[in-house]
């Protein structure tokens, strides 16, 4: 599991707003709070819009964050003739705040807008990149309970105002040349100012961590060449710095067969590398000796750096456990990544939903390693309990999990148990081959029979495909679906509008995604059920590919479905159609109704299961539309 930063990974975003002021309704006392200040919060429900009038308590509640952290304070508040006041000291982490107040179930939250703080320096200016930080939040709408206008009518404001204060920050100014960008499609003449203002900032004292993401703008303003020299010079005065360790980092980033002894080179040409990025580069290395079978080194590394992540013992366990090698370290293994998760969970308790979600899942699927790892011991009792929790924590969502959890339920014994878990996990389409075998087994011998279990079976499948079908026609979004034409392996022009009258599927994938790959094979199940129905086209996007020389590219897209096997109608997207359909994931597959309308939209890969009883309800229910 990678390392979590609150807000980092969304720092670069372009919405934000503009500087906190002091209204009727709320005051702050400094009105100029530095890190560390004893802050006096002064409320007046009367004089707020969405005020906490005639209540009997009022609690504050003030989100802190920068770029490491976010957490929330609780204050109860003090009351007298309707105004409420709080004290706080200002956490040395904060660079922004935002408050809120609650009263039972009710909340002021400014009118759906939080109220917000700046922290600011002994200079009395807010610290560097606080509007930033709001940006974050703005985009996200909610977080952590408090609500934020996701306006983007601020947005000038708030870049204007972050650069009034810090004029050579480069993310302030990247953000407004991304805007300008969008704002005027590229056009010339804003390239050209922005290559003037391009080139101003290289003349300012910046460290290379801050122009490193300057360099990407000179090819985006048409200025390769001076980028090059610009970067060339770098790199010749400072063989070893940022500049240089990026341009390393990035080529292992883009290549997912990097050799290990290249990324050892990294470790012994850059010693001094920061503690994240060489906890990153060090699980690169380890899961490059796992490609390799080289377990050993795997885990010395591990071990070596220290790697705190759960995911990590798992990805080294799994391979070993699923062959029944080396049983007992395996398992041992997999146990170490359970208590590693389980600490990552309660470091990240306060996180929010999204986060403990995916937090859950991976404790889950660690456990169901672990679980198996002790059920090939014969450890069944320890085995059950960690397929349970398993299955709890993933709300039994994990299909291959579900399958283990039945099947060990009815070699239990545990007849009742699995029947009922494997009914839950076939209304959920979430039970493989493995799960119904083992509800057949588990219902014969509660019943004394296997008559009916057949019946059982079909009913359970009529009332889950009811339920998806039900909850498919929620989601039908009726939007046009951008046309294009594009060539396939055998140089043939495939135009998207000359289809009108089918049923089409654009599925966008690339040979380096493995979701996309792990669909496939269910992908390929759906391609035989439905290559006799004329109605029905399947397409498949092949995007993004790290490859620059077109026929490079095309040869290790054609090798890939040749080895695999596939019958997928493949078409090169060489003209970014999957950014016309605002993808911004992979895999995302669109299904398109008759009339060329997006219906259906689809991101990630949720197993086979479910992806196939999906597009079949999907396809059924735009089949028979009339």
């Amino acid at each position: 599991m990678k390392t979590f930063k609150i807000l980092a990974a969304i720092f670069f975003l372009c919405f934000c707003l503009p500087a906190f002021a002091q209204n009727e309704a709320l005051k702050v006392k400094p009105s100029t709070p530095k890190r560390g200040d004893s802050v006096v919060l002064t409320y007046s429900p009367a004089k707020s819009q969405t005020g906490l009038a005639e209540t009997k308590s009022v609690t504050a509640h003030i989100l802190y964050a920068n770029e490491e952290k976010a957490d929330v304070l609780e204050k109860e508040m003090v009351g007298k003739k309707g105004v409420w006041k709080a004290t706080f000291q200002v956490p040395d982490q904060a660079s922004i705040m935002a408050v809120r107040f609650t009263s039972e179930e009710k909340s002021d939250d400014h009118n759906g807008d939080c109220w917000y703080i700046p922290v600011f320096g002994k200079d009395k200016k807010p610290l560097k990149n606080a509007y930033l930080f709001l940006s974050s939040l703005h985009q996200m709408g909610e977080y952590k309970g408090f609500k934020f206008d996701k306006s983007k009518e601020a947005v000038k404001k708030c870049i204007e105002k972050e650069l009034e204060g810090y004029p050579d920050n480069t993310s302030a100014n990247t953000m407004k040349w991304s805007q300008l960008m969008n704002e005027f499609k590229g056009s010339d003449s804003i390239k050209s100012m922005i290559g003037k203002e391009l080139v101003n900032l290289f003349h300012a004292n910046l460290a290379e961590k801050e122009i490193y993401p300057l360099l990407a703008w000179f090819d985006r303003t048409g200025m390769q060449k001076e980028g090059k020299a610009l970067k060339d010079s770098i790199l010749k005065a400072n063989p070893r710095g940022y500049v240089a360790l990026q341009d390393k980092l990035r080529s292992v980033m883009m290549n997912p067969n990097v050799p290990a002894n290249d990324i050892e080179q990294i470790f012994a040409d850059f010693p001094e590398m920061e503690p994240p990025v060489k906890t990153m580069l060090a699980s690169v290395l380890v899961n490059s000796y796992m490609k390799t079978k080289e377990f050993q080194k795997a885990q010395e590394l591990i071990v070596k750096a220290d790697l705190k992540d759960g995911m990590m013992f798992n990805n080294l366990a799994w391979p070993l456990i699923e062959k029944g090698e080396n049983l007992e370290e395996a398992t041992s293994l997999a146990s170490r990544g359970v208590e590693l998760m389980r600490n990552q969970k309660e470091e990240k308790k306060s996180a929010s939903p999204a986060v403990i979600k995916n937090l859950n899942t991976s404790l889950g699927m660690v456990l169901d390693t672990y679980g198996y790892g002790l059920e090939q011991l014969g450890k069944t009792g320890d085995a059950l309990k960690a397929y349970a929790e398993a299955y709890e924590l993933t709300e039994g969502l994990d299909e291959n999990i579900n399958g283990r959890y039945v099947q060990l339920l009815a070699k239990s014994n545990d007849n009742a148990k699995a029947v009922e878990i494997a009914e839950a996990c076939i209304l959920k389409g979430k039970a493989d081959d493995k799960a119904v075998t083992a509800f057949r087994g588990a219902y014969k011998q509660l019943h004394g029979s296997a008559d009916g279990a057949d019946a059982k079976l079909n009913q359970l499948a009529a009332e889950a495909k009811a339920r998806l079908t039900e909850s498919l026609k929620k989601e039908m979004l009726n939007q046009p679906a951008p046309d294009f034409s594009l060539k396939d392996f055998d140089g043939n022009v495939v135009k998207l509008s000359d289809l009108k009258g089918k049923v089409v599927v654009v599925d966008f994938w690339a040979t380096w995604c493995g979701p996309c790959k792990s669909s496939f094979p269910g992908l390929q199940k759906v391609v035989e059920q439905y290559k006799n129905n004329p109605e029905i086209q399947i397409l498949t996007l092949n995007t993004w590919e790290r490859e620059k020389n077109v026929a490079e590219k095309e040869q290790k897209v054609k090798a890939f479905i040749a080895d695999n096997k596939y019958s997928f109608k493949v078409l090169f997207d060489d003209a970014d159609i999957v950014g016309k359909y605002g993808v911004t994931g992979i895999p995302t597959k669109f299904i398109i109704d008759k009339k060329g309308m997006i219906q259906f939209k689809t991101v990630g890969f949720d197993g086979e299961q479910k992806m196939i009883a999906e597009m079949q309800a999907q396809f059924e229910l735009l089949l028979n539309a009339q």
